[in-house]
């Protein structure tokens, strides 16, 4: 997989927390949308091409003490705090649906497809932790210029 360092949404990020919705650590801003030349909603455009995947890889497996579990969503907003975290018009735009704590070992990844027409300027990831807080685990996420096909890679 190829990654590149400004379209990285989580390092290593530590989800060791509490149940609740926790936001990825960077953002990526896809800039201010232009006037479209025949009208309608401004829409921001992550290029022609191939179609554009965010990736979660888990980087050090979950454990809790129940049976805790977690969804994966990637979103959009409209505004980011001083650190890079969306903060501001949340809207979910896929999701991996609820997985439980099993789910999360290491080196597992999953892929979001980022949807054509997005409408907000920010992109990120949001951790949902359900039931049970989350006592250790890990995750590294970012855009993906390219998936890995190699057997046994995804």
């Amino acid at each position: 997989m190829k990654l590149d360092k400004q379209n990285m949404l989580s390092e290593n990020q530590n989800l060791a927390v509490a149940v609740g919705t926790h936001y990825s650590e960077n953002s990526i801003d896809l800039g201010v949308a232009g006037t479209p030349a025949n009208g309608g909603v401004a829409l921001h455009d992550l290029g022609r091409g191939n179609e554009k995947e965010i990736i979660a890889q888990v980087t050090e497996a979950f454990t809790s003490a129940g049976a805790a579990t977690m969804e994966i969503q990637l979103i959009t907003g409209t505004g980011v705090d001083a650190n890079g975290k969306i903060n501001a018009g949340q809207k979910v735009v896929a999701r991996t649906g609820v997985l439980g704590k099993a789910e999360f070992t290491l080196g597992k990844k999953f892929y979001l497809d980022v949807p054509p027409g997005i409408d907000q300027r920010y992109l990120g990831l949001a951790f949902v932790v359900g039931a049970f807080d989350m006592t250790a685990g890990k995750v590294t996420g970012g855009l993906v210029a390219g998936r890995e096909t190699a057997p046994g890679l995804n």
